[in-house]
């Protein structure tokens, strides 16, 4: 199926934005994690991170996924 050219660009910047802010939440996280690692709150520290690596492993899939269809098309 074939997209207008102004359609396909929102779809690319679309796909950009939330990569970007997917990122920047992870970066988010991991600040936050590291701002709890010398207080003893040992789970904080656990969740803060687990939630940046999560994030990071959706905006690289995301990525590539935003990738494979620009290519595709």
């Amino acid at each position: 199926m074939m997209f207008t050219t102004t359609f396909e660009i929102f779809l690319i910047a679309a796909c950009a934005v939330t990569v970007l802010a997917i990122a920047g939440f992870a970066v988010f996280c991991r600040n936050r994690a590291k701002s709890f690692a010398h207080t003893g709150r040992l789970t904080d520290v656990q969740i803060w991170a687990t939630r940046s690596d999560i994030s990071w492993v959706f905006a690289v899939l995301l990525g590539l996924a935003g990738a494979v269809m620009a290519v595709a098309n």
